[in-house]
């Protein structure tokens, strides 16, 4: 059982506290992550976001598996075969909500909010007051929720992790029963340092507490939870795995709108050994609507984006992406196939967007997935990105035969003069215009052969991207 008292605040070297403001002074990512992650340095990468619609048998039979450098809450009655499958050393995160207590065990009675309604939260107000965080009003509790969840699936008990009880409780109840099932890392899911429920404050010895103003932006609730995830971290990579490594934490945290540059996303860098980017750059569906299209993520955020996962990398820090594809607006319809709603078609153009995103910041500890909004549990869709089958839970079933070996990065990515974004590999180039609006120009060089992703020629001279559109060419001396 591991103290985490005793160890520092690991999030900067440097910090200047004014009041519950507090200023990086040196604004580069510090901590340099223990976990070895897979080295995607090499072609294109793949995980997976967990695994519930693929069998233990599958995994530990099918040649696909070799082809994934993760699982982002893999399922514990897979772990066997993943270790005695063609990919043994497979990354496996176990799945916990960060500020939740994950036991639907306890809540599988919960009908409403209330404790009448809620035997759940009842038991927590009689056994372990101290750990409820509430809502301003001092009676409701801050409910996690959701687009697309029911009172069912909404209905976990928020925690208050600011609270070192708690912390210990989440690492040597839940974090270490991961270890001793053999995973490798904890996914921490719904990790965000924004005040979206209302989070208020507690009751301690009977007394009301308030720890936070219950609106957003809120800077105390912002440097609590950043303090919450360097106090897990280093708790965390005190254990050793079953594979002989430190146990590794990723939650799962977006930009949100923040700038790569931003105080509090270099403190959540240096308080992680990975990222989990539930939003990618699909931007949580590729659902903009831009004239009589629908987009991906554009313009200046995706230059965000891209600065943010570039950097984390650079500093030993992992980045996985999903990358959402669907009608995110319209819960109702997550399931609906192509045929129904348009915007759930995973067509080629924004496969090619993602893909491309993807290799422009692709460094050497980062991989993708792309699914149907929350069509989560299965093998990824994307056959420009070499694997070899792919389902999609109540929609589509796609056959997978396409191959990308770029090879390794020549070199990062940049801005040429056209304003189309590249990046040269050994075997191919990837370009992107993330300009929304304007179709733009750019040229290949002579001496040559360009093939696109589904073996068409590709003439060198001047080459068009129209708005919000990338390709990948794999490139041969001519």
């Amino acid at each position: 059982l591991i103290n985490i008292q005793e160890f520092p605040l690991m999030i900067f070297e440097k910090m200047a506290v004014v009041g519950n403001m507090f200023s990086m002074l040196l604004l580069v990512f510090l901590v340099v992550p223990t976990q070895a992650w897979k080295d995607s340095s090499d072609n294109i990468h793949s995980f997976l976001t967990f695994d519930s619609g693929i069998s233990a048998e599958d995994i530990q039979n099918n040649a696909t598996i070799v082809n994934f450098d993760y699982v982002w809450g893999a399922s514990p009655s897979h772990i066997t075969a993943y270790r005695q499958s063609k990919n043994p050393d497979i990354v496996l995160s176990l799945y916990i909500p960060y500020a939740r207590d994950p036991n639907r065990t306890l809540m599988k009675d919960c009908k409403g909010p209330t404790p009448e309604e809620c035997p759940g939260l009842k038991w927590y107000q009689e056994n372990k007051p101290e750990f409820v965080l509430y809502q301003c009003d001092k009676v409701t509790p801050a409910w996690n929720h959701y687009s697309g969840e029911g009172w069912a699936e909404s209905a976990l008990i928020p925690l208050d992790v600011s609270n070192p009880e708690v912390v210990r409780w989440q690492v040597s109840t839940l974090v270490q029963l991961g270890a001793d099932q053999g995973y490798d890392a904890i996914a921490w899911d719904n990790y965000d340092i924004s005040n979206h429920f209302k989070g208020c404050g507690v009751y301690r010895d009977g007394k009301w507490v308030q720890l936070y103003t219950g609106t957003n932006p809120d800077e105390t609730y912002m440097k609590a939870m950043v303090e919450w995830l360097a106090a897990v971290k280093a708790a965390v990579n005190n254990i050793t795995t079953k594979q002989g490594k430190p146990m590794a934490v990723i939650p799962n945290y977006s930009l949100a709108g923040s700038l790569a540059n931003d105080s509090y996303v270099y403190a959540v860098g240096n308080a992680t050994d990975g990222v989990l980017s539930e939003a990618g750059f699909s931007g949580y569906g590729c659902a903009k609507v831009v004239g009589n299209q629908t987009v991906c993520t554009v313009g200046a955020a995706w230059e965000e984006k891209m600065k943010f996962a570039t950097n984390l990398q650079a500093h030993g820090v992992a980045y996985y992406m999903i990358n959402e594809i669907g009608d995110t607006e319209n819960p109702s319809k997550w399931r609906e196939p192509c045929s129904a709603d348009p915007l759930n078609c995973i067509t080629a153009a924004k496969r090619q967007y993602v893909l491309a995103s993807y290799l422009m910041i692709k460094g050497n500890s980062s991989a993708l997935y792309i699914s149907g909004v929350q069509m989560y549990g299965v093998w990824t869709i994307c056959p420009e990105c070499n694997l070899l089958i792919s389902f999609m839970r109540f929609c589509h079933f796609y056959w997978i035969t396409g191959s990308a070996q770029v090879g390794t990065a020549l070199s990062g990515c940049v801005k040429d003069s056209s304003g189309i974004w590249r990046r040269d590999f050994q075997h191919a180039i990837t370009l992107l215009n993330n300009d929304e609006t304007a179709g733009k120009t750019t040229t290949l060089a002579s001496g040559y052969k360009y093939t696109d992703l589904y073996g068409k020629d590709v003439p060198a001279g001047n080459f068009y991207l129209g708005p919000a559109s990338a390709a990948t060419l794999m490139r041969a001396q001519a």
